[in-house]
């Protein structure tokens, strides 16, 4: 049996229930027929995206200014 695929705009609705309106998880969970183990890894992501680690960032800021400067490079 496959695993059922969510789009990013059902997760996206489903995290905002959780966020913005206030229900909790296992209520999401109930209506929405998800585990409560995918909301909860849904809501690391989300919260992972709006907050990067910054090391990360400064990595790939550094990689793209090096690989600008080598292309600029005679």
């Amino acid at each position: 049996m496959a695993k059922p695929r969510f789009t990013p705009e059902f997760k996206a609705e489903a995290i905002k229930q959780i966020t913005e309106r206030g229900y909790s998880v296992k209520d999401v969970s109930e209506r929405l027929c998800v585990s409560d183990h995918s909301l909860y890894n849904w809501l690391k992501q989300h919260k992972q995206a709006a907050n990067p680690d910054p090391l990360i960032t400064q990595q790939h800021y550094l990689a793209t200014e090096n690989a600008r400067l080598k292309a600029r490079a005679p």
